[in-house]
């Protein structure tokens, strides 16, 4: 059985816990949790199912759907780090545990498990893709474009143009942010909000507040703004650039907790 198990149920959940993922929405996240766990308790040795329940652990944290962000973020370390030790030659478990120390906002590290990954496999687009997002959290936009422009060689599936999109937003460059972003279908509520941002950098007409606020809760009904202050920018000016694009565009942002 391909991707690391020769048990066909284990793989059966994996698969479905995968199809759920891309399907975004916290009870569909908290079923993809379910599944991976699933998978794991069938086959403890399944690598990449600890990489994806890593995953669902850091996309509860970056939605703002975890009680414990600080509790989520080190099972998904853990989880993460487990794939690597179980299969340390498949570029997949790198991949994982990089994209978790993106998240962590531990750049150095994520650079060293990035580049593992590279040197295994250099030919996957969505790696590309999420190394473009580690280098606009970096604030190396031109790296992520460059990045971007790689993987679009490959393959264009829809949150490739979310990537993109953020990356020319970080160069400052809305209107390249909002073509690009106005190319995707039904966007997820971090594309939507990305493109209001845009559109209040450029001045163009926004909807209300009131009108954003709907149009997120009826992606995601218990969708807050708690977390939006939070995401991993390793410039302090980068984040601010973000918040005050958002609260330009009348979106109100719940502060964290001290």
């Amino acid at each position: 059985m391909s991707n690391g198990t020769q048990n066909p149920i284990a793989y059966s959940h994996y698969h479905t816990g995968r199809e759920l993922f891309r399907t975004y929405g916290r009870q569909a996240i908290a079923s993809a949790k379910s599944e991976f766990a699933e998978a794991i308790a069938l086959d403890p040795s399944f690598a990449r199912a600890y990489g994806w329940l890593a995953y669902v652990h850091l996309e509860e944290v970056q939605e703002g759907w975890s009680d414990d962000p600080e509790s989520s973020f080190t099972a998904a370390l853990n989880l993460a780090n487990k794939g690597v030790e179980l299969a340390e030659e498949d570029y997949y478990t790198h991949w994982n545990l990089a994209t978790i120390l993106t998240g962590k906002g531990d750049f150095e590290s994520a650079n060293a498990s990035f580049q593992k990954a590279l040197e295994l496999n250099s030919n996957d687009p969505d790696l590309l893709a999420d190394i473009a997002d580690k280098y606009s959290y970096e604030g190396e936009p031109d790296k992520a474009i460059d990045a971007m422009q790689q993987a679009f060689d490959m393959k264009i599936p829809q949150w490739f143009y979310w990537s993109l999109g953020f990356a020319h937003f970080q160069k400052r460059n809305y209107n390249a942010a909002l073509i690009t972003l106005d190319k995707m279908i039904n966007p997820p509520n971090t594309a939507y909000l990305l493109m209001i941002a845009c559109k209040a950098k450029l001045e163009q007409p926004i909807p209300t507040s009131e009108q954003i606020l709907e149009r997120l809760t009826s992606r995601d009904p218990d969708w807050t703004s708690v977390h939006l202050n939070s995401f991993p920018f390793k410039k302090q000016e980068d984040g601010d650039h973000y918040v005050e694009a958002l609260t330009q565009a009348g979106v109100t942002i719940t502060p964290l907790e001290p």
